[in-house]
């Protein structure tokens, strides 16, 4: 897994643990870690197996109860703010 260390995922993923991760703004650290992962099939296989054991420990009910829970209070946010401009 090659991502950005930015947002929710590195509430998951840490580096060369179960991902290789750059700065959001990093082009060529991006390609160098997906270039890592194309060539090194020892490092791609040490980081698929912690990404598996990650996913396997993580209560992914809780997770997704969370995330509709983000959604349901930024509609609520917004339909607020939309009764407040048509008032």
């Amino acid at each position: 897994m090659a991502g950005v260390a930015s947002g929710g995922v590195t509430d998951f993923l840490f580096h060369e643990y179960n991902a290789l991760l750059c700065k959001a703004d990093d082009v060529n650290a991006f390609t160098d870690n997906l270039i890592s992962l194309l060539v090194h099939n020892d490092l791609r296989k040490q980081l698929s197996d912690n990404a598996k054991k990650t996913a396997l420990s993580m209560n992914w009910n809780h997770i997704f109860d969370d995330l509709v829970n983000v959604y349901n209070s930024v509609i609520n946010e917004k339909l607020q703010n939309t009764f407040k401009q048509t008032a």
